[in-house]
């Protein structure tokens, strides 16, 4: 696999962590999509994701 960074400072075993971690957080959002019935959210921030989990 090959990726692309223009962060020539970083290791690259940290750039890779960074993106292991990103790609949980992909998966965490398509599993809430998938269970939850939630298409999009409707807004951006921490409470706004949360209201609309609960709603």
């Amino acid at each position: 696999m090959i990726l692309a960074t223009n962060d020539l400072d970083t290791p690259a075993s940290v750039i890779a962590q960074h993106y292991k971690d990103r790609w949980q957080i992909e998966l965490f959002f398509k599993w809430i999509k998938q269970h939850l019935k939630i298409k999009r959210f409707l807004g951006r921030s921490e409470n706004a994701v949360r209201i609309q989990i609960l709603w």
